[in-house]
């Protein structure tokens, strides 16, 4: 299983140009999309390796296999990770900002912390995910399964949850402030503290 600790991995093919952090969201959105991805690394199989801090950002990695990879504090804004495969990985603190997990597999993924804003998880599988305090917002969220994933204090702010599937999702104390959440499934689950303020169900 290759070992790949905060390796700069976008760098070392000559894409290694950091993005500050006081951007606008709209200059961060241009530069941090999936379909200018810079490296092409899709299908690849990175199964149980090692990838903590990794730097991928805007990386093509659509269809990858990386079940029980630990990605935790990697840095993947803006890149492809459509129809992936990360069933079991530790995405704890990751920062995937504008990314595409269009379709991805994320079965009793750890996403603890991670930054999510603008991300795309439409018909995610995220059952069982553990998404607490993970910021969501802006993403669209719609036709995703959260059967009983824990967003637990997440920022779901102007979130789009359309048709999502939270069936037995623990939703304590997150913000859904102005979040779409039209034709939702949140039976039998826990959404006590929630801020729901603005957010519209029909």
């Amino acid at each position: 299983m290759p070992d790949l600790e905060e390796a700069d991995i976008v760098g070392e093919f000559g894409y290694g140009a950091g993005l500050t952090a006081d951007m606008s969201v709209e200059i961060r959105r241009m530069y941090l999309n999936p379909e200018r991805c810079k490296l092409d690394l899709s299908g690849i199989n990175l199964s149980d390796a090692n990838l903590e801090r990794a730097s991928l950002y805007n990386t093509r990695l659509s269809g990858a296999n990386l079940r029980c990879a630990n990605l935790q504090e990697a840095e993947l804004e803006g890149s492809n990770l459509e129809n992936a495969d990360l069933d079991f990985a530790n995405l704890q603190s990751t920062d995937l900002t504008f990314s595409n997990l269009h379709a991805s597999k994320l079965f009793q993924v750890n996403l603890i912390n991670a930054k999510l804003d603008g991300a795309t998880l439409t018909k995610a599988i995220l059952y069982e995910a553990n998404l607490t305090g993970a910021e969501l917002r802006y993403a669209d969220l719609s036709f995703a399964n959260l059967t009983k994933a824990d967003l637990t204090t997440a920022d779901l702010f102007s979130a789009n949850l359309t048709e999502a599937n939270l069936t037995k999702a623990i939703v304590a104390g997150a913000n859904l402030v102005s979040a779409k959440l039209i034709n939702t499934n949140i039976s039998h689950s826990q959404i006590w503290k929630a801020k729901l303020w603005k957010a519209k169900a029909v």
